[in-house]
């Protein structure tokens, strides 16, 4: 058997430089993918190279190199989708073959092979992938045209021979693996190396998922996050705590890898200490009861349920110990500590490489965030050379200072720690294991006290690595712990207490126990009396009002026609901080009425137009910062630095999950702030506005305000919650003060005329109650809901925030309660909401518009859709045999797809196509333009090579200019009026898509008439 070489560093560098590489193909073909041709799929550059490269098929790579050539011809685009594509090639054939061809070669020796077959079995793969790169330069040629047929072919042969090595030598090392059970392990398995550092395994792969993996959605938030760092120049300030915090996971892994050695510890595993659990369980108990009886603090049982199961496990092993002894069912197995003996040089070694993991990480996320921008130049929103320097900066220390810092432990080990006898072994590990544990101790307390502070002081990437240092220290110390004494005898089959396994069922019991209002939504009360009736409904006292400042941006009348005004409702999907940013960037623009009136001399509606905004998740929040933006710059106030993510994550860490174990809400009326609450409080230090009255708040200072209707979903029924300043759920007010099932099937007194139009659906309205302590339900004077805490009830991303507890006081004093989370889970497009609010709007538009004189305006209602999520100009692949094991899951899931956004556009071009309610005929013109007959307009990005924002909560100034771009490119070029066909003879639906941002513009400008 071969001797383990602690000098095998080789193809961990590999390794590294294989991530880096692959991680900076896979931006440069990203950008390839985007673009698109209109009605052919999207290629990026693994379309050149794919599996399986069969020659008489090679379509794909036709295909690819003609939409790329066809996409860029006449552009600026084109030099850069050339350097785009010697970017891939130039990583693929510098670093990433040589790196998996180094990585190819350790495993087949790993598994047993000599040097020579090993060579032989690798060279064929990096040949036959290095041909393929070259001859993918000369098929792709200068990007002006379709290949060369030949060249196709050639290309799909290199593919297939390399292919069919990789599948070779992928073969040759699973024969030696598969059959190493039969016998002895060959060098390199068993052993349990793996299993002494699972800690840390576990912590590294949490801290890879979370930064460097490309897991899209909400969760890709990384790359974002460090290029906010370059936001209004470089500050130190910034990269301060991310690398604190970085190097303390280092040191954590390090301790919790010399740990794993159990050096000064004995031959013989100590007894266990049943005691301990009962005196533990006790001391809770006796805390719980001072703090609720003595103390009086508001807190639920989770502290007593913790106490309980440690008596209980205690109790039961002392009775174990007491009278079942020798039973072999609760005997321990194994009462010899597992040195690792002749293992011990691989503990060690591969403790010192995961110790200098998250610098991997960290240089791996640095790459990932800047190769984009590297890429697209000075069009990428960040200065070449800044980008550049930062993207070196990952680049090396990944490849090359995470290597010489193991380097570095390995010389401080083998000169110093393990030089001079087994003390130094044990002390210098403990010392720096507590050190770790005094500050995570010190992080955990600032962020219990003011988790914003220590947010803004460590940010979200000192944060993760803060927290997960500290977990290392604790559950290595507790898996040591494990290692050397004997399991309670609760635990004795599994002869090792499962500290971790056990902590976990612990906290999930004990969260079982909670109150139950830790995570109820921050009710305001202004002291005021409640707004005075109206005469009517309040939707119709709503639309009253609108008219009254919607009368003025009218034309003047026609000789051939009637002049009109547009009814605007708008929706707002969700998608984050992108949505939000989207949201009110496009509202700015929709309401500047330079651009509604520009070269028309006509009187433009402004903001006065809108009538609603129905928003959900992002969209909600983007909504309410335009709303309370008083005529200045919205998208300038939407809070996306990383600031609020930062202070959630520290109130998650450091406040919601103790509480899961002690329970404390609060004291008398003042409840403890959930991350949920320090979200929306950092929200409104970002943006003031954000604190004003949901109910009250008016945008542009004028007298008329857009209706804010936010979406939430409830989850024990998965009805809509609606959060807005009028009622609006059908099932309310149906049996006098009790608040009814949304499922029931009855309606409110009045019906229609009641006003209420959101089917399916419970008013927040209702719910602005509270129980604070446990006591009587109250309900505080001019109850209302800040724009902070209504966004975020529309806004309430499963995990990352909490459910919201709504409370209302049920007749007789009872509570009821209901829990809100984002109104995505539902529906995350607003639009099935503003379709609701227009069929109880549309009798009243008609009407008005029956009534109105000849020379009276009509209203025109229109949609208007915010949507932030990119728009392909492509098509997607053609659908294949469902596998009909999967059948049943696709389907499932396939209703919810299919109600998003394009089906309910559907439904709008139905509802909002044709004349004007009220009238029979008419088709809408500006001036002597006509508009078609749709009246639903969508505006969003269209997908192109850029710095494409992501879902989540924090958005770089890159990020926000590519997104700004984009919406000025559509204000500017989008279609107008003129251009725009009549539908089609003998259809219902019009024979166009919705329109854009341009042509909304021109029908907002004042001139607008029916003829």
């Amino acid at each position: 058997m071969r001797t383990f070489r602690s000098s095998s560093w080789l193809p961990w560098l590999a390794l590294i430089v294989a991530g880096a590489a692959g991680i900076a193909m896979r931006e440069a073909s990203g950008l390839l993918a985007r673009l698109q041709l209109a009605g052919a799929p999207a290629y990026g550059a693994g379309a050149l190279n794919g599996w399986p490269g069969l020659p008489w098929e090679h379509r794909e790579i036709t295909e690819a190199i003609t939409a790329w050539s066809a996409r860029t011809a006449g552009t600026d685009l084109h030099g850069p989708a050339l350097g785009w594509l010697y970017w891939y090639a130039a990583l693929d054939a510098l670093l990433f073959v040589p790196a998996y061809a180094v990585l190819l070669f350790a495993a087949l020796r790993a598994v047993g092979y000599g040097r020579r077959p090993a060579r032989w079995l690798v060279a064929p793969v990096a040949v036959a992938d290095q041909g393929e790169t070259l001859w993918t330069l000369v098929a792709v040629g200068g990007l002006d045209g379709p290949p060369d047929g030949a060249a196709a072919t050639l290309l799909a042969l290199f593919s297939l021979a390399k292919w069919t090595a990789t599948a070779l030598a992928a073969g040759a090392v699973l024969l030696r693996w598969l059959p190493a059970d039969v016998g002895p392990p060959p060098p390199g398995r068993g052993d349990r190396v793996w299993r002494r550092h699972r800690i840390q395994l576990a912590a590294v792969a949490t801290l890879f998922l979370a930064l460097v993996a490309p897991l899209g959605g909400p969760l890709d938030q990384g790359p974002d996050i460090v290029r906010a760092w370059t936001d209004q120049g470089f500050s130190p300030v910034r990269v301060i705590g991310p690398l604190a915090g970085t190097l303390l996971l280092c040191v954590a892994l390090w301790v919790a890898g010399r740990w794993a050695l159990l050096d000064g510890t004995a031959p013989e595993r100590r007894p266990g200490r049943s005691w301990f659990s009962l005196i533990a369980g006790a001391v809770l108990a006796a805390v719980f009861l001072i703090l609720r009886f003595v103390a009086g603090l508001d807190m639920g049982l989770n502290l007593l349920a913790v106490a309980l199961i440690l008596i209980a496990v205690g109790g039961t092993s002392w009775l174990i110990t007491r009278f079942f002894p020798s039973t072999w069912l609760l005997s321990v197995k194994d009462t010899v500590t597992d040195h690792p003996g002749d293992r011990w040089e691989r503990v060690r070694y591969l403790g010192r490489c995961l110790s200098v993991a998250p610098l991997v990480a960290l240089g791996l996320l640095l790459v990932r965030a800047f190769s984009g921008p590297v890429l697209l130049a000075h069009t990428g929103g960040i200065p070449a050379g800044t980008a550049w320097a930062w993207l070196l900066t990952g680049a090396l220390l990944a490849v090359a200072g995470a290597p010489l810092a193991a380097w570095g432990i390995a010389r401080l080990e083998r000169g110093w720690i393990d030089a001079t006898g087994v003390r130094r072994r044990v002390v210098v590990p403990d010392v720096a294991g507590i050190a770790v544990a005094v500050l995570g101790a010190a992080v955990a307390a600032g962020g219990m006290a003011d988790p914003r502070a220590t947010g803004e002081g460590l940010r979200v990437i000192g944060l993760v690595t803060t927290v997960l240092a500290t977990l290392v220290i604790v559950f290595g110390r507790a898996q040591r712990a494990a290692e050397v004494r004997l399991p309670t005898p609760v635990f004795s089959r599994v002869n090792r207490t499962p500290v971790l396994t056990f902590s976990l069922v612990t906290l999930l019991l004990a969260a079982q126990f909670d109150a139950g209002r830790y995570h109820n939504v921050s009710v305001a009360g202004n002291g005021g009396a409640p707004p005075p009736a109206v005469a009517g409904s309040a939707l119709d006292a709503a639309f009253r009002g609108w008219l009254d400042a919607a009368g003025g941006c009218a034309p003047a009348p026609v000789a051939d026609g009637r002049p009109a005004v547009p009814l605007v409702l708008v929706a707002a999907p969700g998608g984050g901080a992108r949505a939000a940013f989207w949201t009110a960037a496009a509202l700015d623009n929709l309401t500047d009425e330079g651009l509604q009136g520009r070269g028309r001399g006509a009187t433009a509606c402004g903001d006065r137009a809108i009538f609603a905004i129905s928003g959900v998740s992002g969209g909600s929040l983007g909504a309410a910062v335009w709303a309370s933006s008083r005529g200045q710059d919205g998208a300038a106030g939407v809070p996306v630095s990383e600031t609020p993510l930062a202070a959630l994550l520290a109130a998650g860490f450091y406040r919601d999950l103790p509480h899961l174990l002690h329970g404390i809400d609060g004291a008398g009326p003042t409840r403890i702030a959930d991350r949920a609450r320090v979200l929306e409080y950092a929200w409104e230090q970002d943006n003031p506005a954000l604190a004003a009255d949901m109910m009250t708040v008016a945008p542009a200072g004028t007298g008329w305000r857009p209706l804010l209707l936010f979406n939430g979903t409830a989850v024990e029924t998965g009805c809509r919650v609606v959060v807005a300043p009028i009622p609006a759920a059908v099932s309310g007010g149906q049996r006098g003060d009790e608040l009814p099932s949304c499922r029931a099937a009855a309606g409110p007194p009045g019906g229609t005329d009641s006003g209420r139009f959101a089917i399916g659906a419970l008013d927040a309205r209702d719910y602005l109650a509270d129980q604070p302590g446990g006591g009587d339900c109250i309900v505080p004077d001019g109850a209302t809901l800040r724009l902070s805490t209504a966004a975020l009830l529309s806004a309430r991303f499963p995990y990352v925030t909490p459910t919201g507890g709504l409370v209302s006081c049920a007749a007789g004093g009872d509570v009821s309660k209901t829990f809100d989370v984002d109104g995505g889970y539902l529906e995350n497009n607003g639009i099935a909401l503003a379709l609701d609010l227009w069929r109880g709007l549309e009798p009243l538009v008609a009407a008005h518009n029956r009534a109105a004189g000849p020379g009276a305006p009509v209203v025109v209602p229109m949609l208007v859709v915010l949507d932030s999520h990119y728009q392909r100009r492509g098509v997607p692949p053609a659908s294949d045999q469902p596998t009909e094991l999967l059948a049943p899951l696709t389907a499932y899931r396939a209703p919810h797809e299919a109600h998003d956004e394009p089906i309910m556009l559907q439904d709008a071009l139905l509802e909002l196509s044709g004349p004007p309610p009220g009238l029979n005929s008419g088709t809408l013109r500006v001036g002597d333009d006509p508009c078609g007959g749709s009246r639903v307009f969508r505006v969003a990005p269209d997908e192109q090579p850029g710095v494409e924002a992501p879902l989540g909560w924090v958005l770089s100034d890159a990020a926000r200019r590519d997104l700004s771009a984009e919406l000025d490119r559509q204000t500017a070029s989008g279609a107008r009026c003129a251009t725009i066909p009549e539908r089609a003879a003998g259809t219902l639906v019009p024979a166009l898509e919705p329109g854009g941002m341009a042509t909304v513009l021109q029908l907002l400008g004042g001139a607008l008439t029916v003829r």
